[in-house]
């Protein structure tokens, strides 16, 4: 069997889902236009070490990680789980932005 034709049926997402995937704009401002709503509930945030996962796959190097994993629910049902990565050399190149994270969301942050 050809494992990489399976991989990637596996990775060809819902054509419904294909809007909000390929959106240039702020998804949660997309739900708050949809339903009236959008609540960022945050997770956790902590600082990890890389995995394997983020190493090889998303090509972080060795150094700690910030964790940031939040929920996005509209009318009190949750939509979409998110996790971001920020590497420590971000974190301390940039820390108004990590600062404005605590009061914003990350969709704030980038599309506003």
């Amino acid at each position: 069997m050809n494992s990489n034709i399976l991989f990637l049926d596996l990775c060809v997402p819902p054509v419904s889902l294909l809007p909000w995937l390929s959106s240039q704009t702020s998804i949660n401002e997309k739900l708050r236009q949809l339903n009236g709503d959008v609540k960022t509930d945050v997770l956790r945030t902590q600082w990890i070490r890389a995995s394997w996962w983020a190493r090889y796959s998303l090509n972080f190097a060795a150094e700690p990680l910030y964790l940031r994993e939040v929920v996005i629910s509209s009318r009190e049902k949750p939509c979409w789980y998110a996790r971001s990565y920020f590497p420590e050399h971000t974190y301390q190149t940039h820390p108004h932005f990590f600062q404005a994270l605590s009061q914003r969301t990350l969709g704030q942050l980038i599309f506003d």
